[in-house]
C-alpha cells in the first residue's frame, strides 16, 4: 500500500486525490484530529493509473484491459468534472438545501433513517427547479415534468461541452469532498444541467448504478457527489 506522499513521489500522478479519489484503505494516523486515518493506495491501481496517464493521448486514454476498468468502481484517471448540485443550490436557497442535508445525517452503523430517502425526493426536485430556473432567467420551471422537458432539450449541445471523447464517459461516485466544481453562476449552473442531462439520456454511462427505472431525481438523492471520468478505449492496433 501507498500512502499519498509515496504516489506523489513516484513523480506521475501529480493530484493523487483528482485522479484516484479516496484510498483502498486507512492508516492509523497517529493524530487525535485525523479521525479517518491516512489514505493508503493499492500499489496495483497506482500502477494502471500511471499506465493509463502514460498512454493518454487527444483525449483517450488507451489500455487493454479498458473493459476492466471501466467496470471499477474506484477511479484511475482525472475526470471531465466532480460535480455536487447542492454546491450550488447553497448559493441559490441556502435553508432548502441544508433541510436536505439534514436527511442525510445517518447514523455510523445503522445508516439513514428510514423513510428519509422518500422525503429528500420532493426537495431534490424542488433544488433542481430552482437550478433550471437560475441558469436562465426566461424560464419559469414549477413541476418535475417542466424539468425533465429542460434538460432533456439540453442534451445535444451538453455533447460538446467538453472534448472529445466526450461524452464517452462513465458516472462514478465520489468520496473525497476535493476538486468539486465551484461555479455559483448561471452559467455554472447551467454547465451543471447539461452534465445531469446527459446522465438523464443515458448518454454518460450509469453501468456502475442501479439501471433499473433508472430516476435522476432518485439518483441524486442517492449520491449527490459524483464524477465524471473517462470511458478507457482499446488500443487502436
Amino acid at each position: 500500500m501507498l500512502s499519498e506522499n509515496d504516489v506523489l513521489k513516484r513523480g506521475i500522478i501529480q493530484n493523487v486525490p483528482l485522479t484516484l479519489d479516496d484510498g483502498d484503505d486507512h492508516y492509523p494516523s497517529g493524530h487525535w484530529k485525523n479521525t479517518s486515518g491516512t489514505r493508503m493506495y493499492s500499489e496495483h491501481r497506482v500502477k494502471l493509473s500511471e499506465e493509463l496517464k502514460k498512454k493518454f493521448k487527444d483525449g483517450h486514454y488507451y489500455h487493454n484491459d479498458a473493459e476492466l476498468i471501466n467496470s471499477m468502481c474506484q477511479p484511475v484517471s482525472e475526470p471531465f468534472i466532480i460535480i455536487d448540485y447542492r454546491v450550488i443550490s447553497y448559493h441559490i436557497d441556502y435553508s432548502l438545501t441544508k433541510e436536505i442535508n439534514l436527511l442525510r445525517i445517518s447514523h455510523p452503523f445503522l445508516g439513514r433513517m428510514p423513510g428519509t430517502e422518500k422525503k429528500e425526493v420532493p426537495l431534490v426536485s424542488r433544488a433542481l427547479i430552482n437550478i433550471a430556473n437560475y441558469s436562465n432567467p426566461l424560464l419559469s420551471i414549477s413541476t418535475i415534468d417542466q424539468l425533465h422537458l429542460y434538460i432533456e432539450s439540453l442534451t445535444e449541445d451538453a455533447k460538446h461541452i467538453f472534448q472529445t471523447p466526450w461524452p464517452s464517459a462513465i458516472v462514478r461516485k465520489q468520496i473525497l469532498r476535493q476538486n468539486i466544481f465551484g461555479g455559483k453562476s448561471p452559467k455554472a449552473a447551467l454547465k451543471i444541467l447539461k452534465v445531469l442531462s446527459l446522465i438523464h439520456s443515458r448518454d454518460i454511462s450509469v453501468d456502475l448504478f442501479e439501471q433499473n427505472n433508472f430516476n435522476l431525481v432518485e439518483f441524486l438523492v442517492n449520491h449527490p457527489l459524483i464524477r465524471i471520468d473517462h470511458k478507457v478505449e482499446k488500443p487502436v492496433l
